[in-house]
C-alpha cells in the first residue's frame, strides 16, 4: 500500500505541478538570505531537510527579538497570525506538492472518485487543463516578475468552478478531512508551547472552509485551549462549492482586509506575531504596524519563498523547530 501510495502522489504531483498555489516554486529562483537567525544557503539539499525539521543555532539579534516580545506586554493583548498553506501545512508529499492545500485537497478529491468513472474522467481532464494553465501563468511570472497574488485568484476560482463542481459534496468533506492531518508536527507542537503567551490564533489564508475547519477540530483535539479563528475562501450555500469572492481570502490585499475586520471585531489585542512564508503574508505585516504599531509586531518568516519576504520579516528561521526553540529560551531566560 505505501508504494501503491507513493505512485499515486508521484503521478499526481506531476500532473498538478504548478496550479491552484504557490507552484512557482522554484530551486533557482532562491538567493542567499542576508537576515541573520536560522538561514543557511537554501540549496536544493537544504529545502528537503527543511521538512525534517533540521535546526540550527540561532544569532543573538534573534534571541533578543523573542526575548523582548515574549517578556513584554500581556498574553491577553497578544495575538498569533498564521498564513497556513506552505507554512502551517506541509501535505502529504511536501517535495511533489509543495505543502499547498488547495492541491492535496484536489489530490484526495481525485483518488475518492476513482470508483465513479462517470465523475473521475471529467475530473482528470479538468485537473490537466487546469494544470496547462498553471503552467503559462508562473511562466509568466518568472519571466516577468509578476506578482503572484495577482494571478493566483483567477486559478482558485477555475478549481471551483471546473473541478470541485464535479465532486460529490459529501467527498468533498472527507477529502477536507484527510488534508487537514497533514499539518506540519512542528507547527503543532509550536502552538502547544505558544499559547501561554498569546490571546488568540488566527489564520488567514487561500484555503478552502472545510479544511480550515478540519484544521480547528484538529489543533482543540492536540490540546490548544486558547480561541482559533480561520479566515479563508468562503463558499456559498448554493451552490455548495461556488465561491464568495467578495467574503474570501483570495489575494494579499484580502489578506489585509480580512486582518482588519478581524482587528475591528477583537480590540482587546495589541500585539502580533505573524508566521509566513510569501510575499501574500508581507501584508500582514504591514496592516500589522499600520493598526498597532512596529514595536508590537513580530514577522517569522518561515520556510521563505521568495527574497522579498526575507527582507519585509523581522527574522527568517528556518522551521518550527527554531520557533520552539527560541520560545523555549525567551521565556526560561
Amino acid at each position: 500500500m505505501y508504494f501503491l501510495r507513493e505512485a499515486q502522489v508521484r503521478c499526481f504531483g506531476s500532473i498538478l505541478h504548478g496550479p491552484l498555489g504557490k507552484q512557482h516554486f522554484s530551486f533557482d529562483r532562491f538567493t542567499v538570505p542576508q537576515h541573520t537567525g536560522f538561514v543557511g544557503i537554501p540549496t536544493r539539499t537544504n529545502i528537503l531537510q527543511r521538512f525534517k525539521g533540521k535546526d540550527l543555532s540561532s544569532s543573538r539579534t534573534t534571541r533578543e527579538l523573542f526575548a523582548r516580545f515574549f517578556t513584554e506586554g500581556s498574553p491577553a493583548q497578544t495575538l498569533c497570525v498564521s498564513d497556513f498553506d506552505g507554512t502551517f501545512y506541509a501535505g502529504l508529499a511536501p517535495y511533489y506538492l509543495r505543502g499547498i492545500s488547495n492541491v492535496e485537497l484536489a489530490l484526495f478529491l481525485w483518488i475518492m472518485h476513482i470508483k465513479s468513472p462517470t465523475a473521475f474522467l471529467p475530473l482528470s481532464r479538468e485537473l490537466f487543463a487546469l494544470k496547462k494553465q498553471s503552467r503559462r501563468i508562473y511562466t509568466d511570472i518568472d519571466q516577468n516578475s509578476e506578482n503572484l497574488s495577482a494571478v493566483e485568484q483567477p486559478l482558485i476560482e477555475a478549481f471551483s468552478e471546473k473541478v470541485l463542481r464535479r465532486c460529490d459534496q459529501q467527498l468533498a468533506e472527507k477529502a477536507a478531512d484527510l488534508t487537514s492531518r497533514f499539518c506540519h508536527r512542528d507547527a503543532i507542537r509550536t502552538m502547544n508551547i505558544l499559547q501561554p503567551y498569546v490571546g488568540g490564533v488566527t489564520f488567514i489564508s487561500k484555503a478552502f472552509p472545510m479544511v480550515l475547519q478540519n484544521v480547528r477540530t484538529l489543533l482543540k483535539r492536540k490540546g490548544i485551549r486558547v480561541p482559533v479563528h480561520c479566515k479563508g475562501i468562503v463558499l456559498k450555500d448554493s451552490p455548495w462549492w461556488q465561491i464568495d469572492v467578495k467574503n474570501s481570502v483570495l489575494n494579499r490585499h484580502d489578506k489585509k482586509q480580512a486582518l482588519a475586520e478581524f482587528a475591528a471585531e477583537h480590540p482587546n489585542y495589541k500585539r502580533v506575531i505573524i508566521f509566513g512564508d510569501t510575499e501574500d503574508d508581507i501584508s500582514l505585516n504591514e496592516k500589522s504596524i499600520e493598526l498597532w504599531g512596529e514595536q508590537n509586531v513580530l514577522f517569522v518568516c518561515l520556510y521563505p519563498k521568495d527574497s522579498r519576504v526575507r527582507e519585509a520579516s523581522s527574522v527568517t528561521l528556518k522551521n518550527w523547530r527554531s520557533v520552539q526553540q527560541l520560545i523555549t529560551e525567551a521565556t526560561t531566560a
